[in-house]
């Protein structure tokens, strides 16, 4: 399950996932001075998956780890998930997206770099038989 936990009144917001929400915000509660709040929380068919991707989705509004600024886009995905329609697999879809694209990137430049490591071998091995390199 995916959980949005809120720090006070307008304060962050930390997005997390727990087998069961009310058990870990009476757990954070313990150790934290101020009043935390569930705001909402919606199951997940990979919850791992589906809270890196919200992090993803949301990490220009990160404050610390799991923790969020309350803006507009925050605010938004939490009433969505206080309403069921969060539809967290859209933000799973992207982030695989994402990683996909990073991996196609680093494909190309594991590529390159087998390439030139190839063509170094070939040139010193043409100079340790004398053989002449063009420039």
């Amino acid at each position: 399950m995916i959980y949005a936990i809120q720090c006070g009144e307008g304060g962050p917001i930390k997005l997390g996932r727990a087998e069961d929400p009310v058990k870990r915000l009476r757990h954070l509660q313990t150790s934290h001075h101020e009043r935390l709040k569930l705001l909402a929380c919606e199951p997940a068919d990979n919850d791992e998956d589906a809270e890196k991707a919200v992090h993803q989705h949301l990490s220009v509004f990160r404050i610390r780890g799991e923790w969020f600024r309350p803006t507009r886009q925050v605010l938004e995905l939490v009433e969505r998930m206080g309403e069921g329609k969060a539809e967290l697999s859209i933000y799973m879809k992207r982030a695989r997206t994402y990683l996909e694209n990073v991996r196609k990137r680093q494909s190309k430049v594991d590529l390159i770099n087998i390439y030139l490591g190839l063509k170094e071998l070939v040139r010193r091995e043409k100079l340790k038989n004398g053989e002449s390199i063009p420039a």
